[in-house]
């Protein structure tokens, strides 16, 4: 969890570094609101998943959320990330972040409820001291014959499908976040 929260912020700051107004940023912010995807932003949907630096795999715990033929504009972030003490912990993050929101209250009053509905709270601020390094973020718009499963191809009776997908083979799907973000 601590990893997801990690990418899930390191994206929602490089969102803010785009000059996206701080409630925007914000608001497209769905991860924890239990929404089927992280980020909605106008014209897309955005999946954020992190893996280990050298394990390129990444887990896909709900069938529908890499379905392309429902979303138009799906893409999936995913940052590979290591441990790493000359990286930034959680709790340095969150304060970059909280420096970008600058003086907006209702943007920092949004952000610190959803830290908190994500479970992170700053009186616990001491277990978040793994300082952690992104090594690469490869940003992927899934289409036709994307590595994915999807609900409309499984047979009658299967549930429940979890699946994962190694990064590497995506390499056709490989986009720019400025592609992305023409899309906000």
């Amino acid at each position: 969890e601590l990893r997801g929260l990690y990418a899930e912020l390191s994206y929602l700051r490089k969102v803010l570094n785009e000059n996206l107004s701080a409630d925007s940023a914000i608001l497209s912010w769905k991860g924890p609101e239990g929404g089927l995807h992280d980020f909605v932003h106008g014209g897309c949907v955005v999946e954020v998943k992190s893996h280990s630096k050298n394990k390129e795999k990444i887990r896909i715990n709900n069938i529908d959320q890499l379905n392309y033929k429902f979303y138009q504009n799906l893409f999936l972030a995913s940052y590979a990330l290591e441990n790493n003490i000359s990286g930034e912990n959680l709790n340095d993050l969150i304060k970059n972040i909280h420096n970008k929101i600058g003086d907006n209250q209702s943007a920092r009053n949004a952000f610190d409820d959803k830290l908190n509905a994500y479970g992170y709270y700053e009186m616990h601020s001491d277990k978040y001291n793994q300082s952690m390094k992104i090594d690469n973020l490869a940003i992927f718009k899934l289409g036709d014959n994307f590595p994915a499963i999807l609900k409309s191809e499984l047979r009658k009776g299967v549930s429940d499908v979890a699946f994962s997908i190694n990064i590497s083979e995506c390499n056709d799907f490989k986009t720019v976040f400025d592609e992305l973000k023409k899309l906000f």
